[in-house]
C-alpha cells in the first residue's frame, strides 16, 4: 500500500508541470494570436504611449450620465485621466494630483496604490508585458465563454502583489474581446467589485486595430458606455502632461 501511495505521488510530481506547460502553452497561443490580429508586435510597440478621446454615458448613479473623456498614458507609471467639467486626475509613478471644481489636491497614498493596481492591469490588457515569455506573468486557461455573440477562449494572467487579470479573445477575429479585473474604488470605501470591459467595433488607427466602442459592467451592472473619437500613438510622452495640474 505505501508503495503504490509513493508511486502516485510520484507521478503526480511528474505530470503536473506538464499540465502547467500545455496551459500556458495554450494560453501563449492566444496572446500571439491577438498580437498578430493587432497589427503584429510593429504595431504593438506604437500603443505604447496613446491619446484617446471619448463620449459617452456614465450609468454609475442609475440614469444615463453623458460625458467627454481624454486620455494621455504611457503605461502602466503615467496616466492623465480627465471627465471635461468634471475632475481631473494625473499619476506620474509615485506621486499624483486630482483637480476638481479648481481645487488641486495631491493623492494620497491609498489613492495612489489603488491607481498603480489598477494600471497594472490596464498594461495587461494592452498585451505589451505579455508579448514575450516572462516568468514573473503567470499564464493560465480560463475556459470559453460567449461575449456579445462571439465564441471567446479566455486566460488568466497573475503576477506577485498585483490582481489578476483576465482576458477573453474572440475565437473569429483573434482581437481581445472582452478584459476584467478586481477594483477597491474610493468612493465605495474601498469595497472591492469587479470592472468587465467588453471591447467592440474595432478600427485600423495607424497600422493598430483599435476597439472603438466599450462596454463597461461593475459586478455585471452597466457602468458606462463608451466611444472613441479620437486615437493617436504619440512617439513620445509629453512630459507636460503628467505634469501637476494648475
Amino acid at each position: 500500500m505505501l508503495r503504490s501511495l509513493t508511486v502516485l505521488v510520484l507521478c503526480l510530481a511528474v505530470t503536473a508541470p506538464t499540465f502547467a506547460d500545455e496551459a500556458d502553452a495554450g494560453a501563449r497561443k492566444l496572446i500571439d494570436r491577438a498580437i498578430k490580429s493587432l497589427g503584429g508586435k510593429k504595431a504593438l510597440n506604437k500603443t505604447r504611449v496613446m491619446l484617446m478621446e471619448e463620449e459617452g454615458s456614465y450609468y454609475g448613479m442609475g440614469e444615463a450620465l453623458p460625458y467627454t473623456g481624454r486620455y494621455y498614458m504611457a503605461m502602466p507609471n503615467r496616466t492623465r485621466f480627465e471627465i471635461q467639467n468634471a475632475f481631473l486626475i494625473v499619476r506620474d509613478g509615485d506621486q499624483g494630483w486630482m483637480k476638481a471644481q479648481d481645487v488641486v489636491t495631491p493623492l494620497t497614498g491609498a489613492q495612489i496604490k489603488e491607481s498603480k493596481l489598477e494600471a497594472h492591469c490596464q498594461h495587461v490588457a494592452s498585451l505589451i508585458p505579455l508579448a514575450k515569455p516572462n516568468e514573473k506573468f503567470k499564464l493560465s486557461l480560463a475556459g470559453e465563454e460567449e461575449i456579445e455573440g462571439e465564441a471567446c477562449d479566455g486566460i488568466n494572467v497573475n503576477v506577485e502583489g498585483q490582481r489578476q487579470t483576465q482576458l477573453y479573445f474572440s475565437r473569429k477575429t483573434g482581437l481581445l474581446k472582452r478584459t476584467s479585473y478586481v477594483v477597491a474604488p474610493e468612493e465605495l470605501g474601498g469595497k472591492e467589485v469587479v470592472d468587465a470591459i467588453v471591447h467592440l467595433g474595432y478600427k485600423e488607427v495607424e497600422g493598430v486595430q483599435v476597439s472603438m466602442t466599450q462596454k463597461m459592467t461593475r459586478d455585471g451592472k452597466l457602468y458606462v458606455e463608451g466611444k472613441m473619437t479620437k486615437v493617436e500613438f504619440p512617439e513620445k510622452a509629453d512630459d507636460a502632461e503628467f505634469a501637476k495640474p494648475e
